[in-house]
């Protein structure tokens, strides 16, 4: 009887240190699984658009914050950098020598630099309007244009007609459904800011260019107004222009000051500058990493995507893109800027 005793003992006994070796092995692999996989160092650099000053009080909280983000994707950065350049060019010319891993830098400046490997992996969005670009009377519904304006990775530029005699009969034209020719076009006194600016003269310029074979400096009466925006407004209050260009949401930024500060308009911005174009999509500012980097497998890179985008997407802003001015953020692909490419190549053209 002692040795069946005995034998059940040892049985048990045996049962119980195969569940205490088994669960020692699952503990053992969720250690494993669980255990944050090491990154040794990640530099992002920015541009110089935020004083020294003001990059010295926010660098440090930005370095925790996408090191703590980083964590709870499972990822133990053991070295995370943050650098200001003292310009686009420099960011870029960071990355592509492997001084910093991702730089936030000018869509130009990526165009500068494409061609020695820059990819871009995030832009940056901005408020625009979620409208049709074919719909006209939505884009001259400001109830429909207030409830459209959401953050966007692209907006456009815009032409707009204006109150004087012959830009009124211009709209009469498109209000009864026929299409401007360029002899219409070509017989108003048009108003544009510099020729280096994508909203106030390069992108409508390509669209002349694509609808009509023409180019604003084609234009019989076509002027550079050299104060910027406040004065092609003014002018174009005072009649002084019958077409101007300029951003898509031109009449939200003046229609406080319409009736005051000077342009002392009776009816509202909506009613007296009618949209009737608009131009191509403009992407934003990039974010670039280099092409065929061996630093980081594809994973990290679409989990460090993630990241920044939450950090710009929070309700609480990380003070850095606060200061940055960055609203938010969201993955792209080279092919988002096929359409900038055309306004690049008609930059380098008119500097060349």
């Amino acid at each position: 009887m002692a040795k069946i005793y005995l034998r059940h003992f040892f049985m048990i006994q045996s049962l119980h240190m195969k569940k205490v070796l088994f669960l020692s092995l699952l503990l053992l692999q969720a250690c494993t699984a669980f255990a944050p996989t090491p990154i040794e160092s990640l530099t992002v650099a920015i541009s110089p658009n935020i004083s020294i000053e003001v990059f010295n009080q926010v660098d440090k909280d930005f370095e925790k914050e996408l090191k703590a983000q980083l964590r709870e994707e499972g990822y133990d950065v053991q070295k995370l950098e943050l650098i200001r350049a003292t310009s686009n060019h420099q960011a870029g010319e960071m990355v592509i020598s492997g001084l910093a891993d991702i730089a936030f830098i000018s869509k130009l400046t990526y165009f500068d630099l494409k061609d020695q490997g820059l990819m871009p992996l995030l832009t940056q969005l901005e408020p625009s309007y979620n409208l049709d670009p074919s719909l006209m009377d939505a884009w001259n519904d400001q109830t429909q244009l207030d409830v459209g304006k959401t953050l966007q990775a692209t907006h456009r530029a815009a032409l707009y007609l204006g109150s004087s005699n012959y830009a009124v009969e211009l709209r009469n034209k498109l209000n009864t459904g026929d299409q401007l020719t360029w002899i219409d076009l070509n017989g108003a006194k048009w108003c544009h800011i510099l020729v280096t600016s994508l909203e106030g003269y390069i992108y409508p310029s390509l669209w002349l260019i694509e609808n009509y074979e023409r180019r604003i400096v084609e234009l019989f009466d076509h002027e550079l107004v050299v104060r910027g925006y406040d004065e092609l407004m003014m002018r174009v209050a005072n009649q002084e222009c019958d077409i101007i260009v300029g951003p898509e949401d031109i009449r939200d930024q003046y229609a406080s000051k319409w009736s005051s500060e000077g342009y002392d308009r009776s009816s509202s911005i909506y009613s007296e500058l009618e949209l009737f174009a608009l131009t191509a999509a403009i992407p934003h500012d990039v974010v670039v990493y280099l092409e065929g980097q061996a630093k980081y497998d594809e994973v990290f890179v679409q989990d460090l995507q993630s990241v920044l985008m939450n950090l710009a997407s929070s309700d609480v802003k990380n003070p850095l893109f606060e200061q940055m001015q960055i609203k938010g953020l969201i993955e792209t692909s080279p092919e988002q800027f096929d359409d900038y490419a055309k306004a690049y190549d008609y930059l380098q053209e008119i500097f060349n």
